[in-house]
């Protein structure tokens, strides 16, 4: 990246560089999504319920493998940001050097480890009997291709941090259609089944990650690096997981919910209630990646800033990012409320499952526009290189305001209990979490104040 295109971080305008970095982020994400929202289509028509259901047991690990990838794609690209913002272009090096080594080391080792106990750990899930079939077909085969997705996913991170969203979109776009095309051959018309969504899966990443290398490997000007930037440093590691385990943190309790969340499910609902589980999973995964898209656009703006000490520039970049997404958020829920039985439809035929999944739905929706505040707060935490913060803050709904809440409630009101946990959970979270953000954002003021009387 030019030296001209890097200072536009510290220059341009705060509005301008949110929407050409953000619109691409959500351009990918929301076509990653459809993937998503469309694998769910082919399995539960293709395969049958019981596939879902199974799909649904496996997301957990899935998840934790992927809380591992986002950790370092996450901590890396950060530190990479705040080490531009302060022209330090050594450690700048340095950080993704790094992020590539701890990448192949703990991803690999992960997935080595999940695979060896993978009966186990899907039993613990609350797979049984044909789901715990298909649940097992799933892993099988999708788990090993995560080590492509890594690298993936951390080029993503960093060349958005280079001001190159547009090419980390592409990667994005161009693995998800690839992935709802084999999606088809694989599931509907060759008749694989699970392994064969798995197998689709994966492939897509692989053509994604050859894609994204190759720009990379021949115009990524800071991202391909010496040698000698591949050894850990420990003042270069520390601050990479430091940063990134608030990713970690709130990934890994996503999958911690989910364990917890499948088992209280099959008490009260059976296999009905794993199937509508899984609907609402992708619904969700739609409804809140442009989100995330905004987050990634966020991001290299707000570190670059922070570590040039511009404070009221950070504090516009958290601003505007908190109204984006409550905007995203709100068209959502409206969707939700409005059309909750036809988005069920889409996924079954089964009546019982679209009445059921629908009022699920509605509910869980509820108060979806507030939950900016915390996705982005824990975010701008991360960014602002505050991991102790970005760590309390990305677990707080999951583990202390969730899982309670969940275990509680539907020993009083029954299976209704479980969708009642969401809207009260994000609004107990969204508060804790304004009340810090605010606090937060008046200490940049007063830095930025005494920067100005020095």
């Amino acid at each position: 990246m030019s030296e001209l295109r890097t200072d536009r971080l510290g220059t341009e305008r705060v509005g301008k560089l949110l929407r050409e970095l953000s619109i691409p982020a959500i351009l990918g994400m929301i076509i990653n999504a459809t993937y998503n929202v469309v694998d769910g289509i082919f399995i539960g028509r293709g395969v049958g319920s019981d596939a879902l259901a199974g799909i649904t047991v496996a997301f957990p690990i899935n998840m934790i493998s992927f809380a591992i990838i986002i950790m370092l794609a996450t901590g890396g690209s950060a530190m990479f940001s705040i080490y531009l913002g302060s022209r330090d272009k050594e450690n700048a090096s340095y950080s993704i050097g790094n992020s590539y080594t701890l990448t192949g080391l703990m991803v690999g080792g992960f997935i080595l480890l999940a695979m060896l106990f993978k009966g186990q750990i899907l039993k613990a899930f609350g797979g049984s009997g044909e789901v715990l079939v298909y649940a097992e077909q799933y892993m099988t085969w999708v788990l090993p291709f995560h080590i492509v997705l890594a690298y993936q996913v951390l080029w993503e991170n960093l060349t958005r941090a280079e001001g190159k969203a547009r090419i980390a979109m592409s990667s994005i776009m161009m693995t998800s259609v690839l992935n709802i095309i084999m999606d088809y051959l694989f599931i509907m018309r060759f008749g694989w089944g699970v392994p064969g969504a798995a197998i689709a899966t994966g492939l897509a990443q692989v053509l994604g990650t050859i894609y994204l290398g190759n720009y990379v490997f021949r115009h990524g000007q800071h991202l391909v690096v010496a040698k000698k930037y591949l050894k850990l440093k420990k003042n270069i590691v520390k601050p990479i997981l430091g940063i990134g385990v608030s990713a970690f943190a709130r990934q890994t309790t996503f999958s911690l919910q989910a364990l917890i969340l499948n088992n209280v499910v099959v008490s009260y609902g059976g296999d009905l209630g794993l199937a509508i589980l899984g609907v609402l999973s992708r619904a969700f995964t739609f409804l809140v990646l442009p989100v995330f898209g905004v987050i990634q656009g966020m991001r290299p703006i707000l570190s670059y800033n922070f570590g040039a000490k511009q404070m009221k520039r950070a504090r516009e970049t958290v601003k505007l990012s908190i109204w984006w997404a409550t905007g995203f958020l709100l068209f959502g829920a409206l969707c939700s409320q409005l059309f909750s039985q036809q988005i069920f439809a889409v996924f079954t035929e089964d009546p019982d499952l679209i009445r059921e999944g629908a009022r699920a739905l509605r509910m869980t929706t509820m108060v979806f526009p507030i939950i900016s505040v915390q996705m982005v707060g824990s975010a701008s935490f991360q960014s602002l290189g505050r991991p102790i913060l970005a760590l309390i803050f990305s677990i707080i709904r999951q583990i202390l305001l969730f899982i309670p809440l969940v275990l509680i409630l539907p020993s009083f009101i029954g299976f209704d209990g479980i969708w009642w946990t969401y809207p009260i959970a994000d609004v107990l979270a969204m508060l804790a979490t304004g009340v810090v953000l605010i606090h937060e954002m008046n200490k940049l003021k007063e830095t930025e104040k005494q920067a100005v009387h020095n």
